[in-house]
């Protein structure tokens, strides 16, 4: 059978594409538009220069990071990047370098995201976090590319204890961040001592 000359270029057009759409192993590519939207976050916090920040996210729908994501600030400062699909719900949890001053009492500090009546973008002073008595640790998140994070710190003594050293520190978001419920908590907010908050359990986060 004799093939017309303008059946022989479609078929050669239509190969050539084919080749284009497919790995070796016949798979497709995947479109650059495919990869998740990110968000280039940064977080200071002037008083803490050396200080590790570990990030955790479980959330009433189900969603969570299989492990938490752990980065090392240097001179205050650390930046990372994160799919912004996956900023809400994001709890933090700062340790300083000295093995003495990274908890509160005898739990884990949790950075207070938002304290009880006030608005997202106030900026909070130790004196002002220290009257604070209820907030939530849960960040509603963002869909900006680049986002802002300050962390203000707070060191404070009490009498050691068998369970504790009785060295405490608090953290704090300054400006303060929006935030989302805390879940099986009352009114979506739990008890702040000092202006900071602790755990000694996975926090879930309202979707």
């Amino acid at each position: 059978m004799r093939i017309s000359k303008s059946k022989s270029i479609f078929v050669s057009v239509l190969c050539l594409s084919t080749l284009l759409t497919q790995t070796p192993h016949g798979s497709q590519f995947v479109s650059a538009s495919a990869a998740p939207a990110l968000t280039r976050i940064t977080i200071h916090m002037p008083e803490c220069k050396n200080c590790t920040i570990a990030l955790d996210r479980s959330t009433s729908s189900g969603e969570s990071w299989q492990k938490e994501k752990k980065y090392k600030l240097k001179n205050g400062w650390v930046k990372f990047s994160i799919p912004k699909s996956e900023t809400r719900g994001i709890t933090f949890y700062p340790r300083t370098a000295a093995a003495d001053w990274r908890s509160l009492g005898n739990t884990a500090s949790v950075v207070a995201v938002q304290y009880s009546g006030i608005k997202p973008g106030r900026k909070i002073s130790i004196a002002q976090a220290k009257r604070m008595k209820t907030g939530s640790p849960c960040w509603a998140g963002t869909t900006k590319s680049r986002y802002l994070i300050t962390i203000k710190t707070y060191r404070w003594n009490v009498k050691p204890t068998e369970l504790d050293t009785g060295k405490n520190v608090s953290f704090w978001a300054s400006p303060q961040l929006d935030s989302v419920p805390l879940v099986y908590e009352n009114g979506g907010v739990t008890w702040v001592l000092s202006g900071g908050i602790g755990t000694q359990q996975v926090l879930t986060c309202q979707s």
